[in-house]
């Protein structure tokens, strides 16, 4: 976060790792959108034997940042976190 300057805010979703990666099941939630703080408290916990994946992205004044990229190079990309 310090390297990223100021006014970074961050989006946060979650998804179950058994539909890992990003964009691929119907798990997938925002937690947090545009959030200012780098902290974030969830209740949820995962059914036994089960598993969630989170994925952070910053966002300042220059851009918003990815979920990565698929094998071919393509963006991958969620509509939780817009």
């Amino acid at each position: 976060a310090l390297q990223a300057g100021p006014g970074t805010n961050y989006d946060v979703m979650r998804g179950s790792a058994a539909e890992f990666p990003v964009g691929s099941g119907g798990s997938e939630v925002c937690l947090a959108n545009n959030a200012p703080g780098t902290t974030l408290s969830t209740a949820a916990d995962p059914l036994a034997g089960e598993s969630f994946y989170y994925l952070v992205r910053g966002r300042n004044v220059c851009a918003v940042g990815k979920y990565g990229r698929q094998s071919d190079g393509a963006p991958r990309v969620s509509s939780v976190c817009p």
